[in-house]
């Protein structure tokens, strides 16, 4: 059946607004997909949505005793993009409450629409659905921004401190590589003939024997050590 047109639905509202005899507002609310959540309250507890006509809502007290009842469920009933400020406002699926109803051995006195979806509740929920997957797909990539900015990062800073002393670039490290590099730091980056002490290569060389844990003796440091030592020393400090 073909969906209702505007000229219908506004020919079923005045009706029912008129008080004619044979008007249902139940009718011109069945081609509905969303209510706020006071106009359901209405419903429930006897009275009829206010942009109907008639009585706004039946016993303030029943309404007021629904009002609190859907909103305890109302993660079961929200349409999608319905939440609002106002709880009063908050925008509720009709086919979940027509579901909550049936689950709860309610009666609905709305009839199911004739005519299906006309309001675009299938389309708002897809397009809900796309707009969370593009939101989680942008995440993913400033997630892989960032990470590649850390990298960039890293890499500067690694060219700053290689070109501040002067010295290379290894593209791996080892822990003769990274024990050279910090005695090198240490010692010589920073070393100034005129005005400081000479490093002695035996000192250099017992860090370097502590920090690699090799086999020094009597005080003296190992053999390798001493080969890592004499290696960092700037040739124009040798002999």
């Amino acid at each position: 059946m073909k969906a209702i047109t505007d000229e219908e639905l506004a020919r079923l509202k005045g009706e029912a607004a008129r008080g004619e005899p044979n008007a249902d507002w139940r009718k011109a609310f069945a081609h509905r997909t969303v209510f706020d959540l006071d106009h359901v309250a209405m419903i429930l507890s006897g009275g009829t949505p206010c942009s109907v006509g008639g009585d706004t809502k039946g016993s303030v007290k029943d309404c007021d005793t629904w009002m609190s009842r859907l909103k305890n469920d109302i993660h079961e009933l929200l349409a999608p993009s319905g939440l609002h400020s106002n709880w009063h406002f908050h925008q509720v699926s009709h086919a979940k409450v027509r579901e909550w109803c049936k689950r709860n051995g309610i009666e609905w006195p709305i009839p199911p629409s004739p005519w299906g979806d006309t309001c675009g509740e299938a389309k708002a929920a897809a397009a809900d659905s796309e707009t969370e997957q593009l939101r989680k797909h942008i995440a993913k990539l400033e997630a892989q921004v960032e990470q590649q900015a850390q990298r960039i990062t890293e890499f500067e800073a690694e060219a700053e401190r290689t070109i501040a002393t002067g010295g290379l670039m290894f593209p791996y490290a080892t822990p003769e590589l990274l024990a050279m590099q910090e005695a090198a730091l240490k010692h010589w980056a920073g070393y100034n003939a005129e005005t400081d002490r000479k490093p002695l290569q035996k000192e250099i060389g017992l860090e370097l024997t502590e920090a690699l844990a090799l086999n020094g003796s009597s005080g003296q440091p190992s053999r390798q050590a001493a080969v890592l030592a004499s290696a960092i020393q700037p040739e124009k400090y040798r002999g």
